[in-house]
C-alpha cells in the first residue's frame, strides 16, 4: 500500500532526504571501535563526514547518532538520538533526557529548552524546577524561542521571584500575554500587559501593539484604531504596523482573521517568524507545564471530572508513556457509564497507540463493546457504524460480502462526521478553570479516536472478489476521512487513496491521492508555521502523527516547512 506514497510525495513536495554525503558506517565505526586514546583521532576522521544520513534501520541509525553525540559532541546528532529513543515503545525517557543534556552542553538552544523541560516535568530525571528555570532564563536572554517555554512556567510558585528584574522575565511575560490572547483569555492578557516594562528598549511599542490587539479582541474599535495610530508613529516601517493599519482600514464584518490574511498578502507576505511583536517561531518541542501531572482539583478517577482532567494532563505530557493501571482501569469503567461524551473519551484512551502490548490486549474487549453500543445508539451515524465494524482489532474485523454490503450502505447514507466536537466539548465541560489556565484546548490537548481504519479498509480493498465494488467503496470512504479536518485522518485517507491508485493504476486516482497530500501540507503550514493565528501550543502535532505511523509524511512536511513553504 505504501509503495506509491514516496512517488506522490516526490510529485507534490520536496524530498525529506538530505544530500547523500554521509554514511552510517562512519557512526557505527566510531561507536564500535573508537574509545579511550583513539577517540580524538576518530573525532577528527568523523568530522570529515556530514552526519545527515538516512537509513531504514532504526537501530543502526540510533547507534550512529549516539556515537556522534557521545564522541563528537554534535548537537544535531544528540537531538536525533533523543528523537529515536523516544520513538521506542515504551519510550526511553532516561536516555532522552541524557541526550537533551548533551545537546544543551554542546551549545544547542533547542537542546537547552528540551533539557529544561526534562528537569521541570521530571521526564527521565528527578524534578528540579529551579534548575530548569535557570537553564531557560539563560537561553531566553540569548534568543526568543526559550522565552516561549519560560512563559508557561511563570505561574509556578516562586518562578517570578526567581526571575525578578531580568530581561528573561519581561520577554516571557510578553509571550505569556500573547499566548493568553490567542486562546481568547483577554482579561488575562490585559493583566500581563500591566506587568511589562513601560520604558527602555522596544517596550513602548510592544506595549502599544499588545494593547491594540487586546482592544481588537474586545471589539473596541476606537481603542484598536488609537493603538494602531500610535504604533505607526513609534514604528512606521515595521511590517506588523503596516499590516495592522490595513486591518484598521478594512471591512472586518467577516472577522479580523480574513482581514489579517488579506492585509498580509497586500504587504507581499513579509516574513514574520522573527518579528519582535509576535510569538517567536519555534522548532517542535514538548512543552512542559511544571506540575502538569497534578490536576489543580484532585477529583477521583471514578468521576467524569476527575477522569477527563487526568486525561487532559496526560495529553500535555510529552513524550507520552503508557497510561497508569489506575487510569486505564478507570477508562474501562467509564466505557459503560451514562455520559456518552465520557464513554467516547474512555474509548479514545483504550485504543491509543501509546498502550503497551499487554494493555492493548486487555483493552480490546471493553473498547469493542463500547463501540458496539455507540453504533446501536446512533444507527444513522456513518462514523460510529464504521468504527464498530473495524473495532479495536482491524486484523480480525469482518471484510467479506456482508461487510462490503454494509459499507456500501454507509456510503449511501451520507458523510462521515468524526466526533471531534463531542470529544472537545466533553473535555471543556469537565476541566477545572484552573487547569491549563492560558492554553485552551489545542492540538497539544487533542483527543483522536485511534480506530485503525487504514488497516481495515486496506483489508476490505484487497479481499478477493467483487473488486470494482471494493475499490469504489474504499475510495469514497477514504475521501470522506480525508475531509474530516484532522491531519491524522487526512493522512489516513491519503494513504488509502494511494493504495487505491496503486490498485487501479489510473491517473485520476493518482491525482486524487496527491491532491489530498497537498491539502495536508497546507494544513500543516497553518498549524505549525503560523500557530500565532490559532490556538497555541501546536508543537505536539509531529509527535501525535509519528506515533500513529506517519513518519514519512512528517519528515517530508517538516523538511518542506524549513524551506519557508506556505
Amino acid at each position: 500500500m505504501r509503495a506509491l506514497l514516496p512517488l506522490l510525495l516526490a510529485g507534490w513536495t520536496v524530498s525529506a532526504a538530505p544530500p547523500s554525503q554521509g554514511d552510517t558506517s562512519v557512526g557505527l565505526l566510531l561507536h564500535d571501535t573508537c574509545s579511550g586514546a583513539n577517540a580524538p583521532v576518530c573525532g577528527r576522521v568523523g568530522k570529515l563526514f556530514v552526519p545527515g544520513f538516512v537509513t531504514h534501520s532504526q537501530q543502526k541509525a540510533l547507534r550512529a547518532s549516539k556515537a556522534y553525540c557521545e564522541l563528537l559532541g554534535s548537537p544535531w546528532e544528540c537531538l536525533d538520538a533523543r528523537e529515536r529513543v523516544l520513538r521506542q515503545r515504551p519510550p526511553d525517557l532516561v536516555g532522552a533526557a541524557g541526550f537533551a543534556d548533551g545537546a544543551c552542553a554542546a551549545g544547542s538552544p533547542r537542546g537547552c529548552v528540551l533539557w529544561a523541560e526534562a528537569l521541570g516535568c521530571g521526564r527521565g530525571v528527578p524534578v528540579n524546577v529551579k534548575k530548569g528555570l535557570s537553564v531557560l532564563r539563560r537561553q531566553c536572554e540569548q534568543g526568543p524561542p526559550a522565552c516561549l517555554e519560560l512563559a508557561i512556567w511563570l505561574d509556578f510558585p516562586g518562578a517570578r521571584a526567581a526571575l525578578a528584574g531580568s530581561v528573561a522575565r519581561a520577554n516571557a511575560t510578553f509571550a505569556a500575554a500573547e499566548i493568553a490572547l490567542t486562546n481568547a483569555r483577554v482579561d488575562r492578557a490585559a493583566e500581563l500587559l500591566s506587568q511589562l516594562p513601560k520604558s527602555g528598549g522596544s517596550w513602548p511599542e510592544r506595549r502599544v501593539f499588545l494593547g491594540a490587539m487586546i482592544a481588537l479582541a474586545r471589539h473596541d474599535d476606537a481603542g484598536f484604531q488609537a493603538g494602531v495610530a500610535q504604533l505607526r508613529k513609534l514604528k512606521p516601517d515595521a511590517p506588523v504596523a503596516r499590516i495592522l493599519a490595513r486591518i484598521a482600514a478594512a471591512d472586518r464584518t467577516a472577522g479580523w482573521m480574513p482581514a489579517l490574511i488579506a492585509a498580509w498578502s497586500e504587504e507581499r507576505k513579509p516574513e514574520l517568524r522573527n518579528d519582535p511583536f509576535l510569538l517567536p517561531s519555534f522548532e517542535p518541542q514538548s512543552t512542559c507545564i511544571p506540575d502538569e501531572g497534578e490536576p489543580k482539583i484532585a477529583a477521583p478517577l471514578a468521576t467524569p471530572d476527575g477522569f477527563a482532567t487526568a486525561l487532559a494532563h496526560r495529553y500535555h505530557g510529552r513524550p507520552r508513556p503508557p497510561p497508569s493501571p489506575a487510569l486505564l482501569e478507570a477508562a474501562r469503567a467509564h466505557t459503560v457509564g451514562p455520559d456518552e461524551g465520557v464513554r467516547l473519551l474512555a474509548v479514545s484512551l483504550l485504543v491509543e497507540p501509546f498502550l503497551s502490548p499487554e494493555q492493548r490486549e486487555r483493552s480490546r474487549s471493553p473498547a469493542a463493546a463500547a463501540l458496539g453500543q455507540m453504533a446501536k445508539a446512533h444507527p444513522q451515524d456513518a462514523f460510529f457504524q464504521l468504527a464498530a465494524m473495524a473495532g479495536p482489532d482491524a486484523e480480525t474485523a469482518p471484510v467479506g460480502p456482508p461487510a462490503l454490503g454494509k459499507l456500501e450502505s454507509l456510503v449511501r447514507g451520507g458523510a462521515l462526521r468524526l466526533p471531534g466536537s463531542s470529544l472537545r466539548e466533553t473535555l471543556t465541560k469537565h476541566l477545572s478553570p484552573d487547569d491549563f489556565r492560558d492554553f485552551g484546548l489545542s492540538t497539544a490537548v487533542e483527543v483522536v479516536l485511534d480506530i485503525d481504519l487504514e488497516r481495515y479498509l486496506e483489508r476490505v480493498l484487497n479481499e478477493p472478489g467483487e473488486a470494482d465494488r471494493r475499490i469504489a467503496v474504499v475510495r469514497t470512504l477514504a475521501g470522506e476521512l480525508a475531509r474530516s479536518g484532522w491531519l491524522v485522518h487526512l493522512f489516513t485517507g491519503a494513504r488509502i487513496l494511494s493504495a487505491v491508485a496503486e490498485r487501479t493504476g489510473t491517473e485520476t486516482d493518482r491525482a486524487l491521492a496527491a491532491s489530498t497530500l497537498a491539502r495536508g501540507q497546507r494544513l500543516w503550514s497553518g498549524w505549525t508555521l503560523f500557530p500565532r493565528m490559532g490556538r497555541w501550543p501546536a508543537s505536539a502535532l509531529p509527535d501525535e502523527l509519528r506515533a500513529r505511523g506517519f513518519e514519512d509524511e512528517v519528515g517530508v512536511l517538516e523538511h518542506y516547512a524549513t524551506l519557508g513553504a506556505e
